[in-house]
């Protein structure tokens, strides 16, 4: 009986052991199936990760090569005394100070006012990149602003049209051959065209999204504010226009402003103000608005500072100096509000 016992335990044990041993088995069977089903899941996720940062890079890369072409704004009216310097300089002023941005102010005006105010001297302008394609850029005292100085020479008879496909798109072709640098570099682009119709002027108006005419409320400012709308604008655009599709590369808008209007109180005389209404009525959104006669516009170009830096500094300490900056602060408001809406239409246009 015992040693029916003793081989009914060790069979048993056999059998423990062949079971034991056979889940040992299905154990290591199924880690080795679970640790490849890891395995695999993680060279998954890491592909997966790859290839979102892949996706990332590429989509970074594609934005970094888009271009965001800075807007171009020509202040231009074929009339002298209308405050065309005084109103670029501001207009550069606010843009770069109050709304942070950056610009480059080309000086086409062969007086060079616009340079002058900022004090600036160098070797090479706006002339050298029409005679042989050179330029160099300054930084001027205003926050944000660079210059591309003018010249006396800036003018028909100095310039070798010789070589030019078209004369009206010198100043276009070099853009759009500078214009990864420019879109890095610049958020606007501001331009002071003399007061002409030659073909270099030609030129500053047909790079322009939005070109703006300040001018005086006078028959002299409007027949030059006609002109521009009616004839030299059309002009520049059939002739800088493709030759196959006649569509032209010249998308330019133009907008009046009234300068320098004299101010009793809050009025202005009969004359000025049914002029006013008569250009308000034939044009519409196109009159941007009235900038009052003021001496801050002419103390900003002598001591090189905007009506907006002019207002910041100046003292509130007494009743006086109170109602006065008050005062102010409405011609600046004023101002501001027109700058906004050169802003508003220059980054309209695609």
């Amino acid at each position: 009986f015992t040693k029916i016992i003793n081989r009914t335990n060790i069979h048993i044990i056999n059998s423990l052991n062949k079971f034991m041993f056979l889940i040992i088995i299905c154990i290591i069977f199924i880690t080795n199936i679970v640790l490849t089903i890891m395995k695999i899941l993680f060279i998954i996720i890491v592909i997966y990760v790859i290839m979102i940062k892949e996706e990332v890079f590429m989509a970074q890369t594609l934005a970094s090569d888009i271009l965001v072409a800075p807007k171009i704004i020509t202040f231009y009216l074929d009339k002298g005394g209308g405050g065309k310097t005084s109103g670029i300089y501001n207009f550069n002023g606010y843009v770069g100070d109050i709304k942070n941005k950056r610009v480059l102010t080309f000086d086409g005006d062969r007086s060079q006012n616009l340079t002058k105010t900022y004090g600036v001297q160098g070797s090479r302008g706006i002339y050298d990149i029409f005679v042989n394609d050179e330029f160099e850029i300054y930084h001027t005292s205003q926050k944000n602003v660079d210059v591309i100085i003018g010249s006396e020479k800036f003018c028909d008879y100095n310039i070798n049209w010789g070589d030019c496909q078209n004369t009206f798109m010198v100043l276009y072709s070099w853009i759009t051959r500078n214009l990864k640098f420019l879109a890095k570099e610049y958020d606007y682009i501001t331009i002071d065209a003399h007061n002409d119709t030659t073909d270099v002027t030609a030129n500053l108006l047909a790079v322009a999204d939005v070109v703006v005419a300040v001018g005086n409320a006078d028959a002299n400012s409007f027949a030059a504010w006609e002109e521009l709308n009616e004839l030299f604008l059309p002009r520049i655009k059939k002739k800088a226009a493709d030759a196959l599709t006649k569509v032209s590369y010249v998308h330019a808008e133009p907008y009046l402003i009234a300068n320098r209007i004299p101010f009793k109180g809050n009025n202005v005389a009969n004359t000025v103000k049914e002029f006013l209404e008569v250009i308000q009525r034939k044009y519409g959104d196109k009159f941007l608005g009235v900038i009052p006669e003021r001496d801050t516009v002419i103390r900003s170009l002598l001591e090189n500072k905007s009506v907006f830096e002019l207002y910041q500094e100046m003292p509130e300490s007494t009743l006086t100096q109170s109602k006065r900056k008050a005062s102010e602060k409405k011609f600046v408001d004023g101002m501001a509000s027109i700058f906004d809406k050169i802003i508003e239409n220059a980054d309209m246009i695609d």
